[in-house]
């Protein structure tokens, strides 16, 4: 995969896929980081023509396409998974209201979810 010029060429293809210009569906979070389901649902070719259905499916099922589709699965998921801040932390009487354990239920330290 040359990601100097951000291009993918597949021997039965027409012509270099643009790789910004892929698009993944079938993402599920239930199947991470395995994202067995995942496919290009779209894409360009350098001169811009859009591949077709048979051509999206050429795509995926190649080797560096099927590379290419894990990666961006994987970054389309980890906008799933933001990080937490302290702003954002239950504090432990909430926790406790709510029947959560907290820290003094489990020997100290943080709230236990």
């Amino acid at each position: 995969m040359c990601m100097k010029n951000k291009t993918l060429s597949i021997a039965s293809l027409p012509y270099p896929v643009y790789i910004d210009s892929v698009m993944v569906a079938g993402v599920d979070m239930e199947d991470a980081f395995d994202f067995c389901d995942a496919y290009a649902s779209g894409a360009n070719f350098v001169n811009g023509i859009s591949l077709n259905a048979q051509q999206l499916d050429t795509l995926t099922d190649s080797d560096k396409g099927r590379e290419l589709v894990y990666k961006l699965a994987c970054e389309q998921a980890s906008g799933y998974d933001e990080p937490c801040e302290p702003d954002d932390w239950a504090d432990g009487d909430a926790l406790a209201s709510a029947g959560w354990g907290t820290d003094e239920d489990y020997g100290g330290g943080i709230e236990h979810l």
